[in-house]
């Protein structure tokens, strides 16, 4: 599975329709998920050496999902990706997923 590269960081439209074009909303929505998401990614980068691939499938659905939410659709495709690739085990596409 290969990662798009065109597609965008942050889906304007998308979060502009999310937040109703409010700048306030915008900023309050980014800097929540950032918080969030990377909670998320350190939980990942210590479960990752134990390889409980279960546990880092959920972690990788929840962040594809926060993701989708405000319309951040390569790191939807990249969390899409990985989470496929722990739940098949593939080690090869887990590392790849990292890069």
């Amino acid at each position: 599975q290969l990662l798009d590269n065109n597609l965008a960081i942050i889906n304007e439209a998308r979060l502009n329709e999310i937040c109703h074009n409010s700048e306030t909303m915008r900023s309050e929505l980014i800097e929540a998920f950032i918080s969030d998401i990377s909670e998320h990614i350190n939980i990942i980068e210590e479960h990752i050496l134990i390889k409980d691939y279960k546990f880092l499938a959920r972690e990788a659905h929840t962040i594809k999902g926060a993701s989708s939410n405000i319309g951040a659709d390569r790191l939807v495709q990249k969390s899409m990706i990985l989470e496929d690739s722990l739940l098949r085990e593939d080690e090869a596409n887990i590392k790849l997923a990292f890069k």
